[in-house]
């Protein structure tokens, strides 16, 4: 943040080189949010399809096998599922524990946009201030 000091004027280069430095931070931030409401988006999609497994057992469905390529199987049961857990990990799970993971998930990136969205008020003050030095 810049100097508080009321007596201390900053010079054209500092606005300059903060103005710059917020607007970088603003624009990460910013993409950061965007990420985080994507993420969010495919973990609600993920626990409506783990609310909604039970209704697709025995019956044929389609299965995603590459970018906007499906391909169609019958889904035999669907007690236990794949989930990852962090750092590549996956693990072999009911899909109840999986819902527990999926709304932890959930909460977590709830919490992480809330910091995100924080920040970027933060950065939108501080460059409205530097306007106004």
């Amino acid at each position: 943040m810049p100097n508080q000091n009321p007596q201390y004027k900053m010079s054209d280069q500092e606005a300059e080189y903060l103005s710059r430095l917020y607007q970088s931070q603003y624009m990460i931030v910013t993409n950061s949010i965007n990420e985080a409401i994507s993420d969010l988006q495919q973990l609600n999609s993920t626990a409506r399809s783990l609310d909604n497994m039970g209704m697709i057992a025995g019956k044929d469905s389609f299965y995603p096998v590459g970018p906007d390529t499906y391909m169609q199987c019958s889904m035999s049961k669907s007690e236990n599922v794949i989930i990852g857990v962090g750092s590549g990990y996956m693990v072999e799970t009911t899909a109840t524990n999986a819902k527990d993971i999926i709304r932890s998930k959930i909460e977590k990136q709830k919490k992480m946009l809330e910091r995100l969205t924080k920040a970027k008020k933060e950065l939108e003050s501080a460059i409205s201030g530097l306007s106004k030095q």
